[in-house]
């Protein structure tokens, strides 16, 4: 390798998409809603291991129209890095909703 080669790091690579179950993360009581909108509701949570507090947006995925279009907005979500967006962390899927895991 030459020692001049840029190494580059993006962002994304460090954003999980779990394949565990969020409860398994996360504990949060679904009868609090922080927010909703057209699309689900948002949760706060607390991650087990480190007591982190985060917001949870569970998505029905009866309620996404067009599928692909979703997992572009959730790639775009993930390369984003601004003080003024929200940030996306990790994200996870089970039979019925997609969690989204935010700032």
């Amino acid at each position: 390798m030459d020692k001049n080669s840029d190494v580059y790091v993006k962002k994304q690579w460090f954003i999980k998409s779990n394949l565990g179950k969020l409860e398994d993360f996360y504990e949060f009581d679904t009868r609090k809603i922080l927010g909703s909108g057209t699309y689900g509701n948002v949760y706060k949570a607390k991650k087990k291991d480190s007591k982190i507090v985060r917001a949870v947006k569970q998505i029905p995925k009866s309620k996404v129209k067009n599928a692909e279009r979703f997992k572009r907005e959730i790639e775009i979500m993930r390369t984003l890095d601004h003080p003024n967006i929200i940030k996306l962390y990790e994200t996870f899927e089970d039979e019925r909703n997609i969690y989204l895991v935010m700032e």
